[in-house]
């Protein structure tokens, strides 16, 4: 039953009609609730926090004001208090909306006049209020007859109490039931009562009914067992509707489980009662106790326990739940309820006995986890944290989590405050904050909770710990990343995804309250200071009694007044009562952050990565290339009589790019490839791109044809990514070929391992300022890593072409269509778009049938490697060790090109002649009459390069061969295209038995060297060209987990003539090169300027060392002068060095990129330097935006810093050659450095103030 239709309200007011009287107030109520108030008061009709019975005031006031608001129809009382405005609109409203169906309806505007207590009768009906109850020791009946008249006094009181908990409910082996009168107990009753665990009233409303007793009932003369077989044997004149719950199988749970169970009821009732919209409950599965209602039906699951407090307490929908005030019937009978004093219990249906009756609050106790469910509603657990507008963390809208497990809570009593220095305070960059991945490690929780302020307070309660396994993606998360992973622009549709349910979540998260201030002045006792100089967060406990320690710190700051989250003001002396009222728990702080994208299942991330390309840590432009959209167009508008043809294709959604590529050909109705139509795709744009097509014979009827087409491209620039091929990877190459070639065949590179099966689209063009597309006629031939193309020959013959090259992996065998214009199918084949490698254009060695290679050179690794073994009993060196060693080196080969180590007699050798001389070794120069083997890719075999110009290097005290010896020849390189000096082999001189490394000839000397004759002529392009040939020399070093140990320029040599910089640089004296750590510390060798300060004070050698010799080696290429130039290198140069003076260089003498990376490289701190890899990636950047690379210009400001450094370079090429006079004592080769270091071992840390009391 409804308590809608329980209550009415009418007007009791001569002049107007109901209808419009009802209007009236209700405007009234709606509109000026404070006017009502006031007018309430000054008629002194009533005071704040008396119950308010409108009929009986207005009835004794003179004031007819207050007659026009309401009156109690149908001479029922309802009353509720006054405790603020907003409760006198509630629950005014309340009673005029519920009770009155329909303003306008005259059927009922005439009940109200006509019959007034029609509701009431209705109730009194319903709930039979006027009979008595039967009890048969396990139920309550109603009584068959009236014992009362139904015209009586009816009131009704909303329930404003907590629901009621009876425990341990119809136990059967107790002695107490409440159910029976006179121990009148069925001979069923064991059989039908059903014991339960708790059973919990929730009360809506309390019932009285007071009416006169009827004639029939008074004559009753029956003995007291036929009157209550006719009246029943007590009446109850209170009555208490509401809902009730039992609780079973709640003795088997575990106290968690209970703890949990506890939490549902609690969850769903405050729901209920403060009418907020259903909110998942956070812990979504079946409960393990039983709950069952009244009439039996089960509520099994958090909803269904919902849906049934929603209906009591929002539609209330209600039942009978206790009976109090309770008289024997036999007693009216008598009309002796004066003298009865007797105060019989209250009588619940299915309650027959019990043990214990609670408040709710009090059967729930101070069980932790019954309050989590509280917490996490409060607080919004079940959001994800978000970067809002203002780069501020905050939570997300909605609801991105559910809890699988209980999380872990533990008590934590602790308190202690906190001061942050601002440099501290995390900066998210705006890249980082659009992008859909962000790194957990940039969120502070401080930053989260507290913003900007850096002295915190705060008092912990609990710790509540949520593992991984714990919680799952919400089902509406779920569903909208499904939606967004199915758009044709992913990246639009997940990046709103995850700004409405977060990118991160916590994993921990700590309850409290917290205090928070920004003050100006940090004492420098307050904070931590790390080994960098770098001021970090600063923790102190507080110990008992907190407030007292607490306001020493307060005062000792001049801190009168703490801020809570709300950024409410908490004066000191307000402080101790605070802390004693910590009830109100608030996030204090969140660690243990994550990515929310993780969450998702492993079918979703893997989905989510692909889009992201977030498995792909090389960041190459060309390795982030997808088929971004696929189509197939009808040429039924075209003409046939027509040869070349033009064909507009618009594309849906458009491109935010036009930096793409399309590739495709023409195919016939039947789905077979026509090799007799060429097709060129040019004039693209965000919306399209044009086909022309060329008809090669004129019997081809191109409107009976089809187009198919893919577009390749960066879906992170263009962002469009069509799902139905997202699987599907590629290798995109884009290829400039500068060689003339007359037979129009191309060999191109590939950056991963062909095989059978594979399939490559091919796209050629002339030159990059027409960009005309050519016809590809097919792909030759193919092997390991390389094709070759044929193009057809073009007149005059081309300069240099650009390939753009598409290879899809032997894995895949189709491409799914997005646009579709013919209706059979929207799965074709990939031979219909490209070229299929097979085993026809493989080329295969003809000696050993393994894999050449080469395409174009029929050299084959396998047969070189057994060709050289068998040819090892044909020399030797007389010595067993230098032969395995030399036969170690042979079978290293794995190139064409690469040397073939060799024992080379040093009869071999004319015109020796002494070149430098080091601490190690002294190096000649020579010319090996025989000279090295190189193969001859026209003959197919290898031949000797007779009187080659060598380097001899002979090592002092070398007669003895020692693996020092060796491993430094093994650091030399034989690959040709190595930016490591080459070594031919290994020679002995016949008279002092010394060993002699046969060596590459630098023909033009050392980089210092050449620097000095050709600085006129070093512009900033080939600046950047060398640096790249000297860091992939480098690179080499460290990828071998080496360090070089004496890097500067007198190490890298010059090869030949400088054209365009290929590999005509090398690193070389490899002597000191080793192991990282591997290092005589009692030597410190090489040129002090170039020697990191770490070494110089005496720490190990790292490649972080090296780098910073590369930052010097940067500084010589910028400016053409050797740093430190100018003064003695000495210890005071030493010392300087290490408190970080560096040489001095601005713009725009050279771009301010370029010296932010060189300073980085030589930093004080290694831990700061960028290790060789950054450094390369950088210098490629720079490269790039100097326009060195063909295909776009990378950052056109920062290739303007360098135009502008080089023409300051132009402008000032004597007064830069003017002002270089070198000091005497400045020494750039290298020598030991120990005389000059003795004082820095006394210190070993990057404080200068220490260097300076040293000096």
């Amino acid at each position: 039953m409804s308590l809608y239709h329980s209550v009415n309200i009418a007007i009791k007011k001569k002049g107007d009609s109901p209808s419009q009287q009802l209007t009236e107030v209700r405007l009234k109520l709606d509109d000026n609730l404070p006017t009502i108030r006031n007018e309430l008061k000054r008629s002194d009709t009533i005071k704040i926090d008396n119950k308010l019975s409108f009929a009986k005031k207005a009835s004794q006031s003179n004031d007819c004001s207050i007659i026009e608001f309401a009156e109690i129809a149908h001479e029922n009382e309802i009353n509720f208090i006054l405790r603020d405005i907003i409760d006198e609109k509630q629950n005014i409203l309340y009673l005029i909306e519920s009770s009155v169906p329909d303003w306008n309806d005259k059927d009922y505007e005439e009940s109200i006049i006509k019959e007034p207590t029609t509701i009431n009768q209705q109730l009194i009906q319903q709930l039979k209020l006027n009979h008595g109850l039967f009890l048969n020791g396990y139920d309550i009946q109603r009584g068959k007859e009236a014992i009362f008249a139904e015209d009586g006094e009816l009131n009704i009181n909303l329930y404003n109490g907590q629901p009621i908990v009876y425990t341990d409910i119809n136990d059967p082996v107790s002695p107490t039931n409440l159910l029976t009168f006179f121990n009148n107990i069925d001979s069923k009753y064991i059989l039908r009562l059903q014991p339960s665990d708790a059973c919990i009233n929730f009360p809506i409303a309390e019932i009285t009914f007071k009416s006169n007793l009827l004639e029939s009932f008074s004559k009753c003369r029956d003995d007291v067992e036929e009157l209550s077989a006719s009246y029943g044997h007590i009446f109850a004149r209170k009555t208490l509707v509401g809902g009730k719950l039992f609780i079973k199988d709640l003795s088997m749970a575990t106290r968690t489980q209970i703890d949990l169970f506890k939490s549902h009821v609690i969850w769903a009732y405050n729901l209920a009662k403060e009418n907020t919209n259903y909110i998942p409950d956070p812990f979504n599965f079946h409960l393990l106790p039983k709950i069952e209602t009244l009439n039996g039906e089960k509520l099994n699951t958090p909803e269904k326990l919902a849906d049934w407090m929603n209906n009591l307490y929002q539609k209330n929908l209600f039942d009978v739940i206790s009976y109090d005030d309770i008289v024997p019937v036999f007693r009216l009978i008598l009309n002796s309820l004066s003298e009865y004093k007797f105060k019989m219990a209250e009588k619940q249906p299915g309650v027959v006995n019990f043990k214990k009756k609670l408040s709710l609050e009090e059967w729930v106790g101070n069980a932790v986890y019954a309050n989590l469910v509280k917490w996490i509603k409060d607080n919004h657990f079940l959001q994800g944290l978000i970067i809002n507008q203002y780069r501020k963390i905050a939570k997300s809208k909605k609801i991105a989590i559910n809890f699988i497990e209980i999380p872990n809570v533990r008590s934590s009593n602790k308190s202690y405050l906190e001061v942050i220095p601002y440099t501290n305070k995390p900066i998210i960059p705006q890249h980082i904050i659009n992008s859909l991945y962000m790194n957990p490690r940039l969120i502070k929780s401080d930053d989260i909770i507290y913003g900007d302020c850096n002295f915190l307070v705060k008092f912990e309660q609990y710790e509540i710990l949520i593992e991984r396994n714990y919680i799952k993606p919400s089902k509406e998360f779920e569903h909208d990343i499904n939606v967004a992973l199915n758009n044709m622009k992913p990246f639009k549709a997940l990046q709103d995804v995850f700004e409405e349910y977060g990118h991160f979540f916590p994993q921990k998260i700590t309850l409290g309250r917290s205090l928070k201030k920004n003050i100006t002045h940090i004492p420098h006792i307050y904070l931590d200071e790390k080994e960098t100089g770098e001021m970090s967060a600063y923790r102190i406990d507080l110990k008992p009694p907190i407030f007292e320690s607490l306001k020493l710190y307060l005062n000792d700051l001049n801190i009168s007044y703490l801020l809570t989250q709300k950024e409410n003001i908490v004066e000191q002396n307000e402080l101790p009562d605070l802390m004693q009222n910590l009830s109100n728990l608030e996030i204090i702080e969140m660690d243990g952050i994550i990515s929310l994208h993780k969450l998702l299942d492993i079918e979703q991330q893997r989905k989510v990565d692909i889009i992201l390309n977030n498995n792909n840590e090389v960041q190459d432009n060309n390795k982030n290339y997808k088929i971004i959209m696929t189509g197939i167009t009808n040429l039924k508008d075209l003409n046939n009589e027509n040869s070349e043809h033009y064909k507009r294709i618009e594309i849906e959604p458009p491109l935010d790019d036009d930096n793409y590529e399309v590739f495709g050909s023409i195919i016939s109705k039947n789905n077979l490839k026509l090799e007799e139509f060429l097709v060129k795709f040019r004039l693209y744009d965000f919306n399209g791109f044009s086909a022309m097509i060329k008809t090669l014979r004129t019997d081809n009827i191109i409107t009976e044809c089809f187009l198919l087409w893919v577009i390749v491209g960066n879906p992170s620039v263009s962002s469009v990514f069509s799902p139905k091929n997202r699987d599907l990877q590629i290798d995109y190459i884009k290829e400039l070929k500068i060689d003339r070639n007359e037979e129009s065949y191309y060999l191109i590179q590939t950056p991963s391992p062909l095989s059978q099966g594979c399939c490559v689209f091919v796209n050629a063009y002339y030159s990059s300022t027409t960009y005309e597309p050519l016809n590809v006629k097919s792909v030759i031939l193919w092997k390991r890593n390389q094709i070759m193309v044929n193009i057809e020959p073009i007149e005059p013959a081309m300069d240099y072409l650009y390939f753009n090259i598409c290879i899809i992996p032997s894995d895949y065998k189709t491409i799914k269509i997005d646009r579709e214009e013919k209706d059979d199918k929207d799965v074709y084949s990939l031979d219909l778009f490209g070229y299929i490698l097979s085993n026809r254009n493989y080329n295969q060695c003809e000696k050993c049938f393994n894999q050449c290679t080469y395409l174009n050179i029929e050299w084959c690794k396998s047969c070189q490697i057994d060709y050289l073994k068998n040819n090892f009993t044909n020399w030797t060196s007389g010595n067993k060790t230098i032969d395995n060693f030399i036969q170690e080196m042979q079978l290293k080969i794995n190139d064409y090109s690469d040397v073939i180590f060799e024992w080379i007699p040093y009869n071999q050798f004319n015109y020796i002649k002494e070149i430098g001389k080091g601490g190690f070794a002294t190096v000649y120069s020579a010319i090996w009459k025989d000279g090295p083997l190189k193969y001859d890719a026209n003959k197919n075999i290898y031949k000797r390069n007779l009187n080659k110009a060598i380097a001899l290097k002979f090592l002092y005290n070398s007669q003895n061969i020692s693996d020092k010896f060796l491993n430094e020849v093994k650091k030399y390189s034989i690959n040709k295209t190595s930016n490591i000096l080459n070594i031919y082999g290994i020679s002995q001189n016949p008279e002092t038995k010394e060993y002699i490394m046969v060596l590459q000839y630098a023909k033009k000397g050392n980089f210092n060297h050449w620097i000095n004759k050709n600085y006129a002529y070093f512009n900033w392009r080939d600046k950047l060209s060398a640096l790249l040939n000297i860091i992939n020399g480098l690179k080499e070093i460290h990828q071998k987990s080496l360090v070089h140990r004496d890097f500067h320029t007198g190490n890298i040599l010059i090869l030949s003539e400088i054209y365009n910089f290929g590999n005509c640089i090398s690193i070389s004296n490899m002597e000191l090169c080793g192991e990282v750590g591997n290092i005589d510390e009692n030597k410190i060798y090489g040129v002090m300027p170039y020697v990191a300060p770490e070494v110089l004070k005496k720490r190990p050698y790292t490649q972080e060392s090296d780098i910073y010799s590369l930052g010097m080696v940067m500084y010589f290429v910028a400016t053409g002068k050797q740093p430190f130039y100018n003064r003695a290198h000495d210890h005071l140069l030493a010392l300087d060095i290490c408190k970080g003076v560096r040489p001095e260089i601005n713009e725009p003498e050279a771009p301010r990129c370029y010296i932010d990376l060189m300073k980085k490289c030589w930093d004080l701190n290694p831990n700061n330097r960028p290790n060789i890899f950054e450094v390369n990636k950088l210098i490629i950047s720079f490269h790039k935006s100097y326009g060195m690379d063909f295909f776009v210009v990378e950052n056109e400001k920062i290739g303007m810093q360098f135009k502008k450094a080089e023409e300051y370079r132009k402008a000032n090429l004597s007064s830069i050659k003017n002002q270089i006079t070198i000091h005497p004592q400045a020494i750039y080769t290298s020598r030991l450095l120990n005389p000059f270091t003795k004082i820095l071992s006394e210190y070993d840390g990057y404080d200068t103030q220490c260097l300076e009391q040293l000096i």
